[in-house]
């Protein structure tokens, strides 16, 4: 039997006929590979899109273990992680920044120029901020994204199976921050500006003070922000500092994306040993999800900082 099928092509031309020495049999078989063809193209673009999706292997609170990837802008050779780890490089103490994008990303183009001012504010503390990129030439290619941008921190190629998309990617972008003992102490997607430049702020002072290096910008010897107990905790946690001098202070919680929760104290205080009592609320008298919380005591410019973790 001659076909009658009709073709619609999606371009809205005129209908097509197929040849009339075809029968019906033939017009299917030619849509069947057609439409096989269509469904292999649609899973090869899936399984590449999945082998791209991040694992999450760490979390805030984990040790990250080391590793490399290599430097496709402002560098050469192979950047990795443990160099920057005072029991691996002589003593020397960091904290990591780490700005995971892809440069299709609206979000992650608008990142960029934020993540350098973070790079020159805190460079000088002990602070190492790297880029870690995917997806190249869609548009930029990694030397493109430096120069786009006006970019001095290493850009890394990020195309590796275990490479920190694999491994923090939550979406484009995401922030990390690792601190000197290799501990992640925040993970957000998206880049939030003023909670990035708290936690960095006060992981350089804890840094600077534990190691003796940066003690400028450190609180006084005076001051003592004691680790809070019980931790974890359930319904309260016990919250202890002590002057040794009249000091203005103030004694903050924030949660691990960097937003206010709750002011403890604030204000001029004389010298002496404070307790304090955190029962998990915020400062409307709400109670707070589970998880981990950062207790930051702060004298002007300069901060301590105690990590909590609320269970519930």
């Amino acid at each position: 039997m001659k076909s009658r099928l009709k073709f619609t092509p999606d371009t809205n031309s005129a209908d097509y006929e197929y040849p009339g020495d075809m029968t019906d049999r033939d017009v299917l078989t030619i849509v069947s590979i057609r439409l096989r063809l269509v469904i292999g193209i649609i899973l090869l673009v899936s399984l590449g899109f999945i082998s791209r999706l991040p694992a999450q292997v760490y979390n805030v609170g984990d040790t990250v273990n080391n590793f490399s990837l290599p430097i496709c802008s402002n560098g050469d050779g192979t950047w990795q992680l443990y160099n920057y780890y005072w029991k691996e490089n002589g003593g020397q103490s960091h904290v990591i920044f780490l700005d995971i994008f892809a440069t299709w990303c609206n979000p992650c183009q608008e990142a960029a120029p934020k993540t350098e001012e973070i790079y020159q504010k805190f460079k000088d503390r002990g602070l190492v901020v790297v880029g870690s990129g995917f997806d190249w030439g869609f548009p930029f290619s990694c030397e493109g994204w430096s120069n786009t941008f006006g970019l001095e921190y290493p850009i890394l190629d990020d195309g590796e199976e275990e490479g920190p998309w694999r491994l923090f990617g939550k979406d484009t972008p995401t922030t990390v921050i690792i601190d000197h003992n290799m501990e992640v102490i925040y993970h957000e997607a998206g880049h939030n500006d003023a909670a990035l430049r708290t936690v960095i702020d006060s992981a350089l002072t804890a840094m600077n003070r534990n190691t003796g290096t940066g003690a400028e910008n450190s609180l006084p010897e005076q001051v003592v922000l004691r680790p809070a107990h019980p931790n974890p905790f359930n319904s309260g946690t016990t919250l202890s500092f002590a002057l040794t001098k009249p000091l203005h202070v103030s004694l903050d919680v924030y949660s691990h994306g960097g937003k206010l929760i709750k002011t403890l104290i604030a204000g001029e205080q004389s010298s002496g040993s404070y307790t304090v009592r955190w029962y998990g609320k915020n400062t409307n008298g709400v109670p707070v999800a589970s998880g981990i919380y950062f207790v930051v005591l702060r004298s002007g410019q300069a901060s301590l900082i105690r990590k909590v973790t609320l269970l519930k």
